[in-house]
C-alpha cells in the first residue's frame, strides 16, 4: 500500500545509511528496508532548527518509532508528522525498539528528537547516590528549569513535552520474521547434501561444499577436481548477487557511488554512461579487505568522543562523591544545630546530585552507543557478506565523521559541586565561606585614608547645563553636590584619583606593619586576566585585614541570570562586582550586604566604582538629590540609581555617571555615560561577583 509521499530510492547510499542505523537500532543487520517516503516539511524544519538554535547543549538523537506504538493515523502522520501532547508528552525511546517479529512488515517513523540537556526522572529530595527513577507518569512539571526532556529509566526512554523537540524525516517499511533474527547472509550448509556445514566454495560451480561432498564430488573427479576451490571463510566475495541484476555476481565496487557492480551493471546499467560510466571501480575482494583494514583501526573521532566521555564522566563521578560527602559532613553539623534544618540540605544536594546523575547518565548512554557501533560492526562482518559489510563500514565511518566529530549533543560541562555549607543560620545554601566581613563603614577607615579616598574639590568651578538624563529630567548640581534646580549648575573640578595610587599606599601601609598576603587575589577571575590587575584591584579595597577572595557568582559558570545571582550573593558580606564590556573592564565594590528588597542602603558604607581599563577609582560623592550607594531588586541589581545598573539578565544595563558616584566628569558631556562600558546602555559579556572571608579564627 502506498502512501501520498515521495518515495526514496531504496539503494541509494543515503537510504543505505538509513537502514544501518535501524538495523544497529533493532540489532538486526539482515533487516530491509522495503519502501521509505519522505515526510519532511519546510516549515516544520525550520520550527525545529530554531528551536534547537536556542538549546545549549545540541543533543539531537535519530529515533525509530513503531507505528504500532503511537495513537495516531498514519494518515496524520504523513500530513503532521509525529504529534507531542503538550499535556501527556511523547515518550521516545532511543537506541532500541520494541517490535512484533510476527507480523510480515514492521513500520517506522524516523524521526530527530532534540533532547537537549536531559533529566533523570527521580526526585529532587533522593539520596545523590541513589539511581531510583520515578514510577508515577511525568508532566511538564517535572523538568527542572534548564532542562528540556525527561529521561524516566535505565533503558534509554525518554520524555518530551514541546511539539518543537520533534521533526519526522521518513515514514519506513521493512521486512520482519527471520531477518530480526542473527542469522548468517549465507546458506552455511552444503549445496549438494543440504546436511553437513559447507566447508569449501567451487569458484566454477558456484557451489558449497562439505568435506564428504568435496571429496566425492570433486576430488574423486578428474575433470572437477581441476576446479578452483576455497575456504568458506574466503567465498564471500563469489558468492554476492548483484541487487540490480540478481543472476549476476557482483565483480567490483563503487566507492563514488558507495554501490555493488557486475559486468552488467558495467555494460548497460549504472555505471554504463553519465558519470558514473568514469568511476574508478574496485575489486570486490580489494574492497572487502580494505574495509577489514579500515575497521582495525578507531576513527580519530570515535577515539576523541570516547576519550571526552570517559573525561566527564570521571568529573562526574568525583562531583557525586563530593556532593555525597559534602552532604555527610555538613548534617553531621547541622544535626548539632538543629534537625530541621536537614530538609533544607537534602533537597538542594539533590538537586545538584540529580543535575550530576543525569548528566552523567546521559554521557554513560552516549558511552553505551559508540559500543554498540563497534559491537554491531563486527556483528555485521560476522553474518553478512562482502556488499552489506563494506556498506556497513562506508556509513559507519560517514556517521563518525558527521556525528562525532563535534561534542555540542554531549552533555554541558559540570558546574555543580558538592559546596554547600552552613552559613550563619539554620539554612543551606551555597559555599561561600562562612567567616565573611559583614561590611565596612567609613568609620573603620582611618581618618588619613578616608581624606584620601574623598577626592578633594578644587576651588575653580564651572558653570554647565545639564539637559539630559535616564529620567529624561534636567539635573543640575551645586558645588557641594546638592540638588538645585533646571538651569546652570556648578561644573565641580574633582582630584581624580587613580586606583594604582591607592593600592600603592596600602601596600607600602601594610609592608610597614610586617603584613603579605600568601594567596592571589581574584585566583581564576576570566575578567580580571593578569596578575597585576588583580593586585592593584584588591589592594584598593579598605579592610582593616587581608580577608581572602572567594568567586561567589559567575555568569559563565552559573547562567546569566540576576535572580540565581542574588541567590549567591545576598546577605553574606562584602562583595565586589566585575563586569567585561568587549575591552572594557569595570565594576564596584559594595562594602555592605546585598539584599533585593527595592530600598536604597549602604549610604555610609564605603562603596564605589572603578574602571580597570582606565585605573580610575570612582567614588561615592552624590550629586543628586535622590542619589543612593546601592539598590537592588529581584531582577536588577544597582550601584546608585542610574551609575552602574544590571538588569534583563545582563542583556540590558546602563551606566550614567556624575549621579550618586563622581569623577569630576563634565555632566553636560557625554563622558559620563560612556566612561565605563563605553555606551549608556550596554549588554555584559561577562559578569562576576566575589566575595572576601577571613582565615583567622
Amino acid at each position: 500500500m502506498s502512501l501520498p509521499l515521495p518515495v526514496l530510492d531504496i539503494e541509494s547510499y543515503t537510504v543505505k545509511q538509513i537502514q544501518y542505523q535501524l538495523q544497529q537500532t533493532l540489532d538486526a543487520p539482515r533487516l530491509k528496508i522495503l519502501e521509505i517516503y519522505d515526510t519532511t516539511q519546510i516549515s516544520k524544519a525550520q520550527d525545529f532548527n530554531y528551536y534547537v538554535q536556542d538549546l545549549e547543549q545540541k543533543n539531537i538523537v535519530h529515533a525509530f518509532i513503531p507505528l504500532t506504538s503511537l495513537l495516531q493515523p498514519i494518515s496524520d502522520i504523513c500530513e503532521r508528522g509525529v504529534r507531542v501532547n503538550p499535556r501527556k508528552g511523547l515518550k521516545v525511546v532511543i537506541g532500541h525498539a520494541n517490535v512484533d517479529s510476527s507480523q510480515k512488515v514492521l513500520e517506522f517513523a524516523h524521526c530527530l528528537v532534540a533532547l537537549g540537556n536531559v533529566q533523570n526522572f527521580q526526585l529532587v529530595n533522593s539520596d545523590p547516590n541513589s539511581d531510583t527513577f520515578e514510577t508515577a507518569t511525568p508532566t511538564p512539571d517535572c523538568i527542572l528549569e534548564g532542562f528540556n526532556s525527561l529521561k524516566i529509566n535505565e533503558n534509554s526512554e525518554f520524555w518530551i513535552f514541546n511539539q518543537r523537540q520533534i521533526r519526522t524525516l521518513q515514514i519506513i517499511r521493512t521486512t520482519s520474521g527471520e531477518t530480526l533474527e542473527h542469522s548468517p547472509q549465507f546458506d552455511p550448509l552444503c549445496t549438494l547434501c543440504k546436511q553437513n556445514k559447507a566447508e569449501y566454495w567451487c569458484v566454477n560451480c558456484n557451489a558449497s561444499l562439505c568435506h564428504v561432498c568435496n571429496d566425492k564430488s570433486h576430488t574423486a573427479n578428474a575433470v572437477l577436481n581441476t576446479h578452483t576451490r576455497i575456504p568458506m571463510n574466503r567465498a564471500g566475495c563469489y558468492m554476492e548477487q548483484c541487487p540490480f541484476h540478481p543472476q549476476n555476481k557482483v565483480e567490483h565496487w563503487c566507492p563514488v557511488c558507495h554501490l555493488p557492480v557486475c559486468f552488467e551493471c558495467k555494460l548497460t546499467g549504472n555505471h554504463s554512461q553519465g558519470a558514473c560510466s568514469k568511476h574508478q571501480l574496485i575489486p570486490l575482494t580489494e574492497a572487502y579487505l580494505d574495509a577489514i583494514k579500515r575497521t582495525n583501526k578507531e576513527s580519530k573521532y570515535f577515539s576523541h568522543r570516547r576519550r571526552v566521555i570517559a573525561e566527564k564522566l570521571r568529573d562526574a563521578d568525583v562531583r557525586l562523591n563530593d556532593i555525597s560527602s559534602n552532604e555527610r559532613n555538613l548534617e553531621d553539623r547541622i544535626m548539632e544545630e538543629a534537625k530541621k534544618a536537614i530538609a533544607s540540605l537534602r533537597e538542594q544536594s539533590g538537586k545538584r546530585a540529580l543535575i550530576v546523575r543525569s548528566n552523567r547518565d546521559e554521557l554513560y548512554r552516549k558511552q553505551a552507543e559508540l559500543d554498540v557501533y563497534n559491537r554491531f560492526l563486527n556483528t555485521v562482518q560476522e553474518l553478512s557478506g562482502p556488499v552489506q559489510f563494506i556498506q556497513a563500514v562506508d556509513s559507519y565511518n560517514d556517521i563518525c565523521q558527521t556525528d562525532f566529530k563535534h561534542d555540542i549533543d554531549l552533555p554541558l560541562d559540570l558546574y555543580v559541586e558538592g559546596d554547600l555549607a552552613l552559613a550563619g543560620s539554620l539554612s543551606v545554601k551555597p559555599r561561600q565561606l562562612i567567616e565573611l566581613p559583614p561590611g565596612v563603614h567609613k568609620r573603620d577607615i582611618d581618618v588619613e585614608e578616608q581624606n584620601f579616598r574623598n577626592t578633594d574639590v578644587y576651588t575653580h568651578t564651572e558653570t554647565t547645563t545639564v539637559s539630559e538624563a535616564p529620567t529624561e529630567r534636567s539635573y543640575t548640581y551645586t558645588t557641594n553636590g546638592g540638588f538645585i534646580s533646571k538651569g546652570q549648575s556648578k561644573h565641580q573640578k574633582l582630584k581624580q584619583v587613580t586606583l594604582s595610587q591607592m593600592s600603592s599606599r596600602k601596600r607600602q601601609k601594610l609592608e610597614e606593619k610586617g603584613i603579605r598576603i600568601n594567596f592571589k587575589p581574584f585566583e581564576g577571575s576570566q575578567i580580571l586576566t593578569t596578575e597585576e590587575n588583580r593586585t592593584n584591584l584588591y589592594f584598593t579595597f579598605p579592610f582593616k585585614g587581608t580577608p581572602q577572595t572567594q568567586l561567589l557568582f559567575s555568569s559563565e559558570r552559573d547562567g546569566r541570570s540576576i535572580p540565581v545571582m542574588h541567590q549567591r550573593i545576598d546577605d553574606v558580606g562584602i562583595t565586589c562586582l566585575l563586569i567585561r564590556r568587549g575591552a572594557q573592564v569595570f565594576g564596584g565594590f559594595a562594602a555592605a550586604k546585598w539584599n533585593h528588597n527595592g530600598e536604597p542602603f549602604g549610604d555610609n558604607s564605603s562603596s564605589f566604582l572603578f574602571q580597570v581599563s582606565k585605573d580610575a577609582f570612582i567614588p561615592f560623592k552624590p550629586r543628586v538629590e535622590d542619589a543612593c550607594a546601592l539598590i537592588a531588586s529581584y531582577e536588577t541589581l544597582s550601584f546608585g540609581k542610574y551609575d552602574l545598573v544590571l538588569d534583563n539578565q545582563f542583556n540590558n544595563c546602563s551606566s550614567r555617571l556624575e549621579m550618586s558616584y563622581s569623577y569630576g566628569l563634565d555632566p553636560k558631556s557625554n563622558d559620563p555615560v560612556t566612561f565605563l562600558a563605553g555606551s549608556q546602555t550596554f549588554k555584559a559579556d561577562l559578569v562576576e561577583v566575589w566575595g572576601f572571608f577571613n582565615t583567622e579564627k
